[in-house]
């Protein structure tokens, strides 16, 4: 139990004054415990969650660093990603099988921040009246295409950091990786269909 809390210790405070880049250790989340922390993160620019904020929970064992701590997202934005739960849990191997002692928090975070950094899955996002945040799910290039052809009255076309937007009214907006085959397609369509981009 000693080694234990040496060894978070000694992680915290390498947390607090080396973070990983758009991570920052919510230190309310430490006073009461030392077993249990909230890290706020922003997701990166240029990235499919850039400008949106998530908390990591993590929760360690008394075997720790013997033993992967419990991490997962937890709050009112869970990302909609296709290794993250909707209950905010994580498919991530180093949290399981491929977890090792030598492992820490800060390697931990930034898989996590490489994990959702590297997501190109097309996301179409509903916005509801009186919702803070749009309810996302992935949809596959057919479904995109799908969706535009019977779905468009209105559409505006955004680029943004190697992300291109795609508003169709007031409560869809589309999200898909820039050149990418479906964001051509979607030109396409937009052209056939008569609107200016």
């Amino acid at each position: 139990m000693a080694s234990m809390q040496k060894r978070l210790q000694k992680e915290l405070l390498a947390l607090q004054n080396d973070p990983p880049p758009g991570m920052t250790l919510n230190e309310k989340s430490v006073q009461n415990s030392i077993t249990q922390w909230i890290v706020d993160m922003e997701g990166a620019p240029g990235t499919l969650y850039e400008g949106e904020k998530f908390q990591l929970l993590f929760k360690f064992s008394s075997r720790y660093p013997f033993d992967s701590p419990q991490v997962m997202f937890t709050g009112e934005n869970i990302p909609v990603h296709p290794h993250v739960y909707s209950n905010g849990h994580i498919c991530l191997s180093i949290l399981t099988e491929d977890w090792s002692p030598a492992l820490s928090v800060q390697s931990v975070c930034l898989s996590i921040i490489s994990m959702l950094s590297s997501c190109k899955e097309k996301i179409l996002c509903l916005m509801e009246k009186g919702r803070k945040r749009p309810e996302r799910k992935t949809i596959d290039d057919h479904q995109i295409i799908l969706f535009m052809f019977e779905h468009v009255t209105r559409i505006q076309r955004k680029q943004n950091g190697g992300i291109m937007m795609i508003l169709v009214d007031a409560t869809v907006i589309i999200l898909l990786a820039e050149d990418s085959p479906t964001e051509k397609m979607s030109t396409l369509i937009i052209q056939s269909l008569n609107f200016n981009l």
